[in-house]
This record gives C-alpha cells, structure tokens and sequence, in this order.
C-alpha cells in the first residue's frame, strides 16, 4: 500500500491539527504557525533567543510530491496505533464488566459500613480522630468506586466483528487520504503525546513509545520521506476484516536513495507490533 494520498481536505488554514504538539528539540520552545503563497508551516518560536541559534526549522504541513511529503502525510502511519488501542480498550472494558457486581456490593458494604460508624459516634462510643480519619479514607474509595462503576455501566456491550469492520473501514480511509479532518484529529490526540522536531528527524512521542520519523533536505528545505505499509496477508484473510493487535504490520519509510535503487532497509521503531522501517540513506547520491 503506497501512500499516493489525496492533499487533506482544504480548510482555508483554519483545521491546525499540530498545534500544540509540536516542540523544537534544540530550543524546547513550541512551534508556531504561519503560512506563505498558500503553504502552511510551523516554525520555532524563539523571539527571545539569539537569532543565531540552532532549531530544527520550519515543518511544512502538507506538501506532496513524488518523493518527499509534508508532516500531515507523514504521520499517518503511525495513527495506526490508535486503531489498536481502540481494541485493547473495549476488550478490557468487556473484561471489567465481568466485575461490576463486584464493585457495586463494595459500594454498597461501605455505604453500611458509614452508617454503622456514625451510630456509634452520635452515641459516644468511637473516637472522634478514629472517625474522622475512616471517614476520609471512605470518602476516597467511594469516589474512586463510583467513577469505576459509571466508567463500566457507559460501556455499550460491543459485537467484535461490527469493531473490527469499523475499524477497518477508517484505516482504509486514513491510508488511502479520504480521512476526514475531524477524524484525522481525533486518531492524532488519541495516541500522540507530542512531537520533537530536530534537524534530521521528529521525534513522535506516543502513548506507546517514541517513533523517529527522517526528514531530509529537498529543494533547501527538509521534507520528509513517503512510505508504504505491508501486512500479514495470512492474518487479514484470517481475521477479514483483520484484528489489528494481531495483525503485522511494517512501515516503510522511502528515503531519498531508495529512487536510485538504494535497497538498504534500517529498523527505526518497532512499537506495539508496528514495525518501522527506511528503505535507502538520508542523502541524494549524485
């Protein structure tokens, strides 16, 4: 699967999915955005800071041609990881449902439990620092309680295989470029912790780990690589439409080299079962 997308939806530069996330790796200051002849990029803040000072550059949002893309593009692998933690939680929030009873009766016991105790302090018969000091404890259990209770009683008993068509659907619509913004952004904040940008790479730190992702100089300016995704097909013919905890999946990022017949492949990150790969060097060869 190449990632011969679509450009993202034309937002007039209102939809600015990265903002917030985005920090240099050499100055620690968040990047801002701006945008020249219709392009959109972000760029280090440092108005206080010397002028001279080393930053990772500008980020170009979306730019797609035929062997460099913009940050917009190159992330979308790695939203991947929200598809497999969507599973992970309604399995274990299936698991949990097993425990209400459980935790209702706890509730319930404690509920008693106060009651008998306030019995015995109106009538004189308990300390009032003993009382004063189960009260408290009471209080945080019953709240944590409460809000595990309301957490399980929420959770919609889900049909696997409706979770796993789902899914599917999104991640073809991600991969292929027919993801809607609101969508694109939801995938973005649910695995996406921030993002580091240095001279030769970003840093994705996500709720599983961190994710270097190259960039290199194009044009003066540095890009970053196009990639393909490959999947077990045994797995998808299994599981059809695939359980994405399961299913292996490879990255491939396609640096500059690669184009000149570069075959050359380096593991970057392999996190969660999503294997992330280059294909060629960071430099043109002349």
């Amino acid at each position: 699967m190449d990632n011969k997308r679509k450009s993202p939806p034309k937002a007039k530069y209102r939809w600015l999915p990265f903002s917030g996330l985005l920090y240099d790796g050499y100055t620690n200051s968040r990047l801002v955005v701006a945008s020249d002849k219709g392009k959109v990029f972000y760029f280090p803040n440092i108005k206080n800071l010397k002028t001279d000072v080393k930053t990772g550059g500008t980020v170009f949002f979306n730019i797609e041609k035929k062997d460099y893309t913009g940050i917009y593009q190159a992330i979308i692998p790695i939203l991947i990881l929200a598809f497999k933690q969507r599973v992970e939680k309604a399995e274990k929030l299936q698991e949990r449902q097993k425990e209400l009873e459980k935790y209702q009766v706890e509730l319930t016991n404690m509920k008693a439990k106060e009651k008998e105790l306030s019995e015995k302090f109106l009538n004189g018969l308990l300390d009032s620092d003993i009382y004063d000091s189960v009260l408290i404890k009471h209080k945080q259990r019953k709240s944590e309680l409460s809000s595990i209770i309301a957490e399980i009683s929420s959770f919609k008993s889900i049909n696997r295989d409706k979770l796993l068509f789902s899914q599917w659907t999104e991640f073809n619509a991600l991969i292929n470029g027919d993801i809607l913004p609101e969508q694109y952004e939801v995938l973005l904040k649910e695995v996406v912790k921030k993002i580091v940008v240095f001279e030769d790479k970003i840093i994705v730190n996500t709720v599983y780990g961190e994710i270097p992702i190259p960039r290199f100089l194009k044009t003066n300016k540095k890009h970053f690589p196009k990639w393909s995704i490959e999947l077990d097909k045994s797995e998808v013919i299994q599981h059809s439409p695939f359980d994405f905890r399961d299913t292996s999946i490879t990255v491939i990022y396609k640096l500059p080299t690669s184009y000149n017949g570069d075959t050359h492949i380096s593991q970057i990150a392999n996190v969660n079962g999503i294997k992330f790969l280059t294909i060629g060097e960071n430099y043109d060869k002349e």
